[in-house]
């Protein structure tokens, strides 16, 4: 047998003594296999050329399994050796197999390329906002962006989701240059700390993009993007006090519409939709006019853009059926709302909303409340009309 044939000790000197074997003339090359007598399983593959390959000759669930060590002399006979230690004791001890892991590595994609295919064939043939997962991919993600999916571990998951809290807050601004007159966004910190919320929720947005990789089919490979373990599932999140919402009260609500109907007719619209509807902040966001029946004044909402994915039909008031209309009249968009974002549409617009809370004098109001207090504007929708402004 070749196996007993070819064995002999190695030693730097012996396996420099061995003669390659001798290629056909014209012929493929040929190749040559020795075993140590030391250590049982280690071989140096010999080639026709004169290469020397280390490899591990071992079993792995009743199959025979050739792992790669590496080349003769730039790996050592003692560092081949302990390799094949090491390799041996992680295939008995924890089923790891060096070759299936480099296959998984090969086939495998890197997060930046994740993070763009869950946006361009998921978040937005859904027509859900970009706006978060987009912050949370600048601010916090980015820097792994050529990282392979396999190589994230859940201890680096970890170590950022601890790591988060400690860092400023950065806000963006829009300045204007004054050589060029053009305008640019730029991004600073703060002397505020990233909040524990954020760190959760950035972990969270890292575990829905392995989820969806774990679920999706590559069609160029036909392949799952990604089957190992989810490294986002296993952090432990830090404890949230839940938020608690509150409805406006009766003065409120009129300083509210006094402060919605001194913007400009986009944001009034907005607003008022949202606060009369009752609908959520990405429906309404996303709003378009082929979803809208101002004759009938119903809203019929497609159960791919719902939290439930069950279609919703929502009714629409005399006033902003008539505002909507008005604002139809001027539109080129397919969007009711069209913005200049990547979906195309509004995202979240948290800076007049702040103006409006400051204007109106209200404290500690989160947007969402407003779909807690939707029953109540039915009494003061009248005060509204689409030319006059308020009563």
């Amino acid at each position: 047998m070749a196996r007993s044939k070819n064995r002999l000790k190695f030693t730097k000197s012996s396996l420099e003594q061995l003669v390659p074997p001798k290629r056909p003339d014209g012929g493929a090359p040929c190749y040559e296999t020795w075993f140590d007598t030391e250590r049982p399983g280690l071989a140096l593959r010999l080639s026709s050329e004169g290469r020397m390959s280390f490899f591990l000759a071992t079993t792995q669930d009743g199959r025979s399994q050739r792992i790669n060590l590496g080349r003769f002399p730039r790996m050592t006979v003692e560092q081949a050796r302990a390799r094949a230690r090491e390799v041996d004791a992680e295939i008995v001890a924890a089923g790891r197999n060096p070759n299936h892991e480099r296959r998984e590595r090969r086939q495998s994609i890197s997060l930046g390329e994740l993070f763009e295919k869950y946006r361009t064939d998921y978040l937005i043939p859904r027509d859900k906002p970009t706006g978060n997962a987009d912050q949370y991919w600048r601010d916090y993600l980015a820097s792994w962006s050529s990282r392979m999916l396999v190589d994230i571990s859940p201890e680096m998951v970890m170590a950022l989701h601890q790591d988060i809290p400690r860092r400023n807050r950065r806000r963006a601004k829009l300045v204007r240059d004054e050589s060029t007159h053009a305008r640019k966004i730029v991004i600073y910190e703060t002397k505020r700390k990233v909040s524990e919320g954020m760190a959760n929720r950035v972990v969270g947005f890292l575990s829905a993009l392995y989820g969806w990789a774990s679920r999706t089919i590559d069609p160029a490979t036909n392949r799952l993007y990604y089957t190992g373990v989810n490294p986002g599932s296993l952090v432990t999140k830090y404890s949230e006090s839940p938020g608690v919402g509150r409805p406006l009260s009766d003065e409120e609500m009129k300083r509210f519409l006094e402060a919605v109907a001194k913007l400009d007719p986009y944001w009034r619209d907005f607003f008022l939709a949202l606060a009369w509807t009752g609908a959520r902040l990405s429906n309404v966001c996303a709003m378009r006019w082929d979803q809208l029946g101002l004759k009938e004044r119903i809203w019929s909402i497609p159960s791919k853009t719902t939290k439930t994915h069950r279609p919703y039909r929502v009714a629409l008031s005399s006033p902003l059926a008539a505002l909507l209309a008005l604002r139809q009249r001027e539109s080129t968009s397919e969007w009711v709302f069209p913005s200049k974002s990547r979906s195309g549409h509004l995202e979240e617009p948290k800076k007049v909303w702040y103006a409006i809370l400051e204007s109106a004098r209200i404290k500690d109001l989160r947007l969402h409340d407003l779909r807690t207090t939707a029953a109540s504007w039915g009494a003061l929708q009248a005060c509204l009309v689409p030319k006059t402004g308020t009563c």
